[in-house]
Formats: structure tokens, C-alpha cells, sequence
């Protein structure tokens, strides 16, 4: 009688991800970041990359924006007083369309008058939402 093997598990390169309203640079100008979520999986991964030559950046790239909850935004000042180091945000990347990915976007973008990236397709639910619903996220 065989068993199958345990399914592989995911591996992050640091044993303690970090706590909410820090990041951890994986590489330089690649920081790792964690939002709360009040559902599972309990956290979402966020991505802050610094834009311009390596070593000398002169702006920052947001890649998620995180659930639309005040804890976060708070989250999220305290990243920016840490770790922007007085450099402006001027992208904001949703990687697809759900509420924990994009729901603070149009915050941020507001925030730093930062442009938002989004596929074609999330561009059409977003607009399919504010049109019916008056929900906006960009």
C-alpha cells in the first residue's frame, strides 16, 4: 500500500515574514510586505520596488494595494514614513481583480497622484462595478 507524498509546501526566504506595517528587502529595492485579512487566508503579500538605477532609486512602484480597511491604510503610512525614504509612490500595479489586490488602489494612487496598472480585463470589472453599483476602485 502506498501513500502519496505530502504536497509540496510554499517556502518564503525568510523564516518570519514581516509584521504588518514593515517590509522586508528580499533583494535591493524589492521589499516584502503582509496586510491582515479578516478572512483566509489571514494575510496578503504585497510587493514595494524601488524604480530608478539600483542603489539610487527616485520613485517607488506599489504591486497590490491590500483590502480597503483603515488598519491598513494605516499599515501602509507607517511603510511609507519608514521606508520611502521621502521618495514619492508613482505606480500602483493590481495584479488582478479581487478585493484584497486592489481595494485600497484608488486610495494609494490618490494619496501620491500615482498611476494605476491593471489588465484590460480588471479594467472592465472595475468599470462594470462603478457603472452598476457606484463602487469605485481606480
Amino acid at each position: 500500500m502506498s501513500h502519496d507524498p505530502a504536497p509540496p509546501r510554499l517556502t518564503y526566504p525568510h523564516e518570519t515574514p514581516p509584521p504588518p506595517g514593515t517590509t522586508i528587502e528580499l533583494a535591493p529595492g524589492v521589499h516584502w510586505l503582509r496586510m491582515p485579512l479578516p478572512f483566509p487566508p489571514d494575510h496578503i503579500n504585497l510587493w514595494l520596488l524601488a524604480d530608478g538605477p539600483q542603489g539610487k532609486p527616485t520613485s517607488w512602484t506599489i504591486v497590490d494595494a491590500g483590502l480597503a480597511r483603515d488598519d491598513a491604510k494605516g499599515y501602509w503610512e507607517q511603510i511609507f514614513a519608514t521606508v520611502l525614504d521621502g521618495l514619492p509612490v508613482t505606480r500602483v500595479i493590481v495584479t488582478h481583480f479581487h478585493p484584497d489586490h486592489m481595494g485600497l488602489a484608488q486610495w494609494l494612487c490618490g494619496r501620491w497622484q500615482a498611476e494605476l496598472w491593471m489588465t484590460a480585463r480588471s479594467e472592465e470589472h472595475t468599470s462594470e462595478l462603478q457603472s452598476r453599483f457606484g463602487i469605485s476602485y481606480a
